[in-house]
């Protein structure tokens, strides 16, 4: 799991690692050091079909584009791109 170092620099398996960065440590190493640590949350990974069931399911031009922001796999894109013809067919632009 990886955990945000507070407080204090660690140094683990001969690296240092500075205050305010993160460290991936298994359990039992991270327990050790438990009151130096603060746990990352991780984002979850959205995969390309539950991307595209979003942007099928989007209401407007607008909602599309946000959900394109950052997005480079090309059958999300493509999605994306038919959903605005899509839209601006039925005037929900």
């Amino acid at each position: 799991m990886k955990y945000k170092v507070k407080g204090t620099d660690i140094r683990h398996n001969g690296t240092l690692y500075p205050e305010g960065s993160e460290i991936e440590l298994a359990d039992k190493d991270a327990k050790a050091l438990s009151g130096l640590l603060e746990p990352v949350q991780e984002e979850k990974k959205i995969t390309a079909e539950e991307k595209i069931a979003m942007i099928k399911a989007a209401a407007s031009i607008e909602e599309v584009r946000e959900l394109l922001k950052g997005e480079s796999r090309v059958t999300v894109v493509d999605a994306g791109k038919e959903k605005i013809k899509e839209l601006k067919k039925g005037g929900n632009e």
